[in-house]
């Protein structure tokens, strides 16, 4: 699953690599959420920043408030609610067409949640201070 916080840079770890099948070239992933109450699909493409891709992959999704979006970057803008999710391996990095993909790589569910988070920061009575979500 899948837990994206709106009007936030969300942090999402998937194992895609070893379920490409790509040998020898540069793999690219598709998002496709679709939400469940409605059916809308949103497609966009997000930059892997693993530092290790062979063992887990990392991106950057990045949830706007706003209809501001820039979808073959990661920035994106959904409602909160529960959502399919389906990732497509490609070899180009700004295909935003599922026929263009080579494969789905994983299916799952994602959440939106319309929920920030806030960080509270303690001080403990030997003055060590203490983060907590």
């Amino acid at each position: 699953m899948i837990l994206l916080l709106q009007d936030t840079t969300n942090n999402v770890s998937l194992t895609l690599n070893e379920k490409t099948g790509l040998t020898g070239a540069t793999v690219y992933y598709l998002f496709e959420l679709e939400k469940k109450d409605t059916n809308q699909i949103k497609l966009f493409t997000a930059e892997d920043i693993s530092t290790c891709s062979n063992r887990f992959n990392l991106f950057e999704i990045t949830l706007t408030g706003s209809t501001s979006e820039n979808l073959t970057g990661g920035t994106i803008s959904l409602d909160a609610g529960q959502y399919n999710y389906k990732v497509y391996s490609m070899t180009g990095q700004t295909n935003l067409d599922v026929s263009a993909t080579t494969k789905t790589v994983e299916t799952g569910l994602a959440y939106v949640s319309a929920i920030t988070s806030t960080v509270i920061t303690y001080l403990t009575d030997n003055s060590e201070s203490k983060t907590y979500l």
